[in-house]
């Protein structure tokens, strides 16, 4: 039996902190290691304690986030770091993917979206990261290798929902909303996205995004079904 996912939790907001303490405590695939609230106290934690995952605010009151996410990669390399942040702002995102996050996810009113990537994370899949800024989807596509000719040729067959959940990430929708629009369970979603991460060889939606439409098998982003 798969061991459960040892979560710490860092935020600024005692009431979000509850609230996912609350919900997290009654996770099979998750275990919540700790909660803080500010960089010194989750740093002092880090240096006795071992964790698998970590989900930090970006802005701290005490300091930044990215101290933190370099201090706990440096003493546990392996530990998968994902970012709650209130804003997509293109300089701080792309620090925090240089130091070393596989994802962030932007806050909610009710702080679903959190909460479905503590749940992505105990499923073994990457943390969601909606709304993915044009930035560094350019630069993604900046440093991406040419396209291989032969590319088309071994392109992975996607089933018609796996491509209606693809175009509904690309849009920006969490797997929450997804769920609705497609009047699926959430679980369902996951396991489609799951598949998809396999099949294109990713790791985070907005790769799967890219992989997808760099393979034709998605329509690329400002055109129509008549480009």
């Amino acid at each position: 039996m798969r061991r459960p996912t040892r979560i710490a939790i860092v935020d600024g907001d005692a009431g979000l902190r509850s609230q996912l303490a609350k919900v997290l405590l009654h996770q099979r695939s998750l275990a919540l290691v700790g909660t803080f609230g500010s960089v010194a106290a989750a740093i002092d934690w880090l240096r006795c304690n071992s964790l698998d995952a970590l989900m930090t605010e970006m802005d701290l009151p005490d300091g930044d986030g990215l101290e933190l996410v370099q201090t706990c990669l440096a003493m546990h390399p392996n530990c998968e770091v994902v970012v709650i942040t209130r804003s997509d702002r293109d300089f701080d995102l792309l620090s925090y993917i240089r130091a070393g996050v596989r994802g962030y996810v932007v806050t909610h009113a009710d702080n679903s979206g959190i909460i479905e990537a503590a749940f992505s994370i105990g499923i073994g899949i990457s943390a969601p990261s909606p709304g993915i800024p044009q930035k560094l989807m350019q630069l993604m596509r900046r440093s991406a290798a040419p396209p291989d000719e032969d590319a088309k040729s071994r392109t992975p067959v996607l089933t018609r929902r796996e491509i209606d959940i693809l175009e509904l990430i690309a849009r920006g929708l969490t797997y929450v909303e997804i769920g609705a629009q497609l009047s699926i369970a959430l679980g369902t979603v996951q396991n489609h996205v799951k598949s998809v991460y396999r099949k294109l060889a990713v790791h985070s939606r907005g790769r799967a995004v890219y992989e997808a439409q760099k393979r034709g098998l998605l329509l690329k982003e400002g055109s129509t079904p008549d480009d």
